[in-house]
């Protein structure tokens, strides 16, 4: 698919998928605010946000985010939950 190009703001030039890994927490905000569908074609904002949010973990697993230091996302994985578990305090 050939995903349109963002033209405002601050991930202007970038598709959505790009925009969704390198930081969720803005796709999701300015989806709520509806600047997305405002100047993107519908079906393609509605798609990420669709996939986005119906990501499920593997069964026996859960989901690790990595964060940038200033708190936006680097992207995730799939942990077995008895690692996970090892890490608890």
């Amino acid at each position: 698919m050939d995903w349109s190009i963002v033209k405002f703001g601050k991930y202007k030039n970038r598709t959505l998928p790009q925009i969704i890994f390198e930081d969720a927490d803005w796709f999701f905000w300015a989806y709520k605010e509806g600047a997305l569908q405002k100047w993107l074609p519908k079906y393609e904002v509605e798609l990420i946000y669709k996939r986005a949010t119906r990501i499920k973990p593997k069964d026996g697993c859960y989901v690790k985010h990595f964060l940038y230091t200033d708190g936006t996302s680097w992207g995730f994985d799939f942990i077995p939950i008895d690692e996970a578990e090892k890490k608890l305090p």
